[in-house]
């Protein structure tokens, strides 16, 4: 998976949700389960996480072999 794809998913769930309503957004199914928008706030949430830590892994393998 490159990060192509990655944009590519992400401009796909932004064109999906687009037009939601906000109470579409908030709407469950169930009270177990998550909503529209609790799901993209966990993604946004996520991608965040994911980018920090490979950016420190880049950081630390940057120092290690000293470049």
């Amino acid at each position: 998976m490159d990060c192509n794809h990655l944009q590519d998913v992400r401009a796909k769930v932004v064109r999906e949700i687009t037009g939601l309503t906000e109470q579409q957004l908030n709407a469950k199914q169930r009270h177990d389960v998550w909503s529209i928008g609790q799901i993209c706030h966990h993604l946004i949430l996520s991608e965040g996480a994911f980018a920090d830590a490979i950016e420190q892994g880049l950081k630390k393998r940057s120092r290690v072999n000293g470049t």
